[in-house]
């Protein structure tokens, strides 16, 4: 089946060598639909989020992982069943928003209701404003090389294996969300987790603007 060529360093580490495999297996059926999947996504998240809303940031941060992983079959099985379309895309993106703000918002409340310090807020804050940055100026980027697909065996350990081939650099959206909506209710620190997730996120701006000047300057 076919799998982007490069795609963020979570992504291609922890969850595609269980998503490949699962689409290949969903896309025999005719019941299981990219937006169907899609969907299937945003209701397990919402799930996530009233857990997160409750002050059960483990077990929230263990779902918000699996509506990602069921968010990653979707596009792979379009791919597999010939089913992609700009509407599709569309559906995949508002999913995602309804994602990350369903999650997002209960767990910064729940988090800041102990520590209302500025730097507690400071961190809550810059984390979705570091995000809206990053996805601002990814989009407004010129395009400077378009990525492509690649054939692979749907096995666990042949996708595992690709991963340091296909991951991107570190800081994309998807590896600040592990930080910020995984790592930090796992360990019981979420303040930190978005203080972590927002650096991440100002670095790869950073990185991303310098990238595109030398770009624009080269002869």
């Amino acid at each position: 089946m076919r799998i982007k060529d490069r795609d963020a360093c979570w992504t291609v580490t922890g969850i595609d060598p269980l998503a490949v495999p699962l689409s290949a297996f969903a896309a025999r059926f005719k019941a299981v639909t990219p937006n169907r999947l899609t969907s299937l996504s945003v209701a397990i998240a919402l799930g996530a989020a009233a857990l997160f809303a409750t002050g059960q940031l483990v077990a929230g941060a263990i779902v918000y992982q699996l509506a990602f992983l069921v968010d990653c079959m979707d596009g792979k099985v379009a791919s597999i069943r010939d089913m992609k379309s700009e509407w599709g895309g569309f559906f995949d993106v508002a999913g995602d928003t309804v994602r990350y703000v369903a999650c997002f918002t209960p767990l910064a409340v729940v988090s800041l209701s102990g520590d209302a310090s500025t730097w507690a807020l400071l961190a809550a804050l810059l984390y979705p404003c570091a995000r809206f940055g990053l996805l601002s100026m990814a989009g407004a980027r010129p395009a400077g090389g378009s990525r492509g697909d690649m054939l692979v065996e749907p096995r666990p350990l042949t996708v595992l294996k690709l991963a340091p081939r296909r991951a991107t650099k570190p800081g994309t959206t998807v590896d600040a969300e592990l930080v910020a909506l995984t790592l930090g209710p796992l360990t019981g620190y979420p303040l930190e987790g978005f203080a972590v997730a927002a650096g991440l996120h100002l670095l790869h701006t950073a990185v991303l603007f310098a990238g595109s000047v030398r770009a624009a300057t080269e002869p």
